[in-house]
C-alpha cells in the first residue's frame, strides 16, 4: 500500500485525500479529513522505515 500512495509524483495522497473529501460518501470523508488531520504521521509511518521487532512482545516484570 505505501508503494501506491508514496510512489510517483508527490502529492498523489494529497490528491487522494482533497477528492475523497469532496466527492464520497460521509464515512469516506471523514476518513480523509483525519488523515489529513494526521497527514504527517501518515505519511512519515508510509515512507520512512520502521520496526518494533526488538521491543515487540517484552513486558517488563518487575
Amino acid at each position: 500500500m505505501a508503494d501506491t500512495w508514496m510512489a510517483g509524483e508527490e502529492g498523489r495522497l494529497e490528491g487522494w485525500i482533497a477528492d475523497a473529501e469532496q466527492d464520497t460518501p460521509a464515512p469516506l470523508a471523514s476518513v480523509a479529513r483525519n488523515l489529513r488531520r494526521d497527514f504527517g504521521v501518515v505519511h512519515n509511518g508510509l515512507s520512512l522505515p520502521h520496526s518494533s521487532g526488538a521491543v515487540e512482545g517484552t513486558f517488563d516484570h518487575q
